[in-house]
């Protein structure tokens, strides 16, 4: 059965097999398709050992200047990693719609289904969003995000 839209994650020369038949097949039907791929593979350790840690210091640097303005007022609270990480992808990485049976739910765009050129490019976002407003990044020069950085570059 050929359907309107299929999404694969092809990791064998059999599955390669069936998308390019279903694809066929919507071809014929339909007389175009639209076919997007995305190689590679899923964020590193690396990546996300770093991005947490990023977090950690911009919400540590945050809540430092909000202690400094609660002098003003009462009814400051601070902002907890996970506030502060929901805060980025919502800002960064947007929201994405899946169909449930006959239903449509928006929800935010996480970090975990990222390629490590999707999070690379996200985690370029975060520095320059941190930078932009004055937070210090721990940058580990053997990082993933170091070697990416110095290879984009070149």
């Amino acid at each position: 059965m050929v359907t309107k839209s299929n999404k694969y994650t092809i990791t064998s020369d059999r599955m390669l097999s069936e998308a390019f038949q279903d694809a066929a097949k919507a071809l014929q039907k339909h007389g175009t398709i639209n076919v997007q791929w995305r190689a590679g593979s899923s964020r590193s350790m690396n990546q996300n050992d770093l991005y947490w840690m990023w977090v950690g210091e911009i919400v540590d640097q945050a809540n430092a200047l909000l202690v400094k303005s609660s002098e003003l007022t009462d009814d400051i609270v601070p902002f907890s990693k996970e506030e502060m990480h929901e805060w980025l992808c919502e800002e960064f990485l947007g929201y994405e719609t899946h169909t449930v049976g006959s239903k449509q739910i928006t929800t935010l765009k996480g970090t975990s289904k990222l390629l490590k050129g999707e999070m690379y490019f996200y985690m370029q976002q975060v520095d320059a969003f941190a930078h932009s407003k004055g937070f210090k990044l721990t940058i580990p020069e053997d990082s993933e995000y170091t070697k990416l950085k110095k290879r984009e570059n070149e």
